[in-house]
């Protein structure tokens, strides 16, 4: 509509036009020309700032930094990366809680403290998995923040079929170890149930991160990585009370 108009108005001119219409017509088109670039100049700031957060803030290192990684001095990225992983680690002292409240259960059956340490280290491996492929799509702006549903749920199958697979890895380690049956079993559970769990947590985190405005890769993965080792515990005493119920076992 802006460039018919300009055309009508070129056409009224002509050698009959006075000096004074022609300055007031150059003054118009100034004034157009200034709302178009305006206009432009704002869509594609929106269009900029929808892009880093669906990317999830991955050209940033912090957004409240709004500097690019190669701005970014050795003491920023120290405040910013250490004040997270403090906190991360406080919250690891969670774990601690949850083993205190599975002690008597811990005591009964011994060889359940022998899988601790590979079910959390397996919990950990399938979430940075996860995390690094929602991170990686993010910031290729494959996926944005409405995409979480179907990221979410993609990845929870995903987790299912790779926890089965993994199963099937652990059945040899828990027969060269002699591992008794109930114990072998809430093992094989635990496995592919930590694996959607981490998957879960994984997918997820990233996208809230975004949400709120934080860098999700600073963020994303200690986070999963905290809350993978202390869901992934909590999930492994409850499924080996269950399967020692079915045994008729002691707790």
């Amino acid at each position: 509509s802006s460039r018919s108009q300009t055309t009508t108005n070129v056409r009224r001119l002509g050698p009959q036009t006075s000096k004074v219409e022609l300055l007031d017509h150059i003054s118009k088109l100034n004034d157009e020309n200034q709302a178009l670039r305006d206009s432009l100049d704002g869509k594609i700031n929106t269009e900029r700032v929808e892009s880093v957060s669906f990317r999830g803030g991955s050209n940033h290192v912090n957004n409240d930094l709004n500097i690019s990684y190669k701005e970014a001095t050795v003491v920023k990225l120290v405040l910013n990366r250490g004040s997270w992983l403090a906190v991360f680690l406080l919250s690891l002292s969670l774990t601690s809680v949850v083993m205190s409240e599975f002690e008597h259960t811990l005591a009964e059956h011994l060889e359940l403290s022998y899988f601790i340490p590979l079910l959390i280290g397996h919990g950990g491996n399938a979430g940075g998995q996860t995390v690094g492929a929602v991170l990686s799509a993010l910031s290729k702006g494959e996926v944005n923040l409405r995409d979480w549903p179907r990221v979410l749920a993609k990845e929870c199958l995903a987790g299912l079929g790779a926890g089965i697979v993994t199963c099937g890895a652990a059945l040899p380690l828990l027969s060269m170890m002699k591992i008794s049956p109930h114990v072998s079993t809430a093992v094989l559970i635990t496995i592919p149930a930590l694996t959607i769990i981490a998957s879960a947590l994984a997918a997820a985190l990233p996208f809230v991160v975004s949400a709120v405005g934080l860098d999700p890769t600073v963020i994303a993965a200690p986070a999963m990585t905290t809350l993978v080792d202390v869901c992934g515990i909590m999930a492994y005493f409850l499924i080996a009370q269950c399967v020692f119920r079915a045994f008729s076992l002691k707790l």
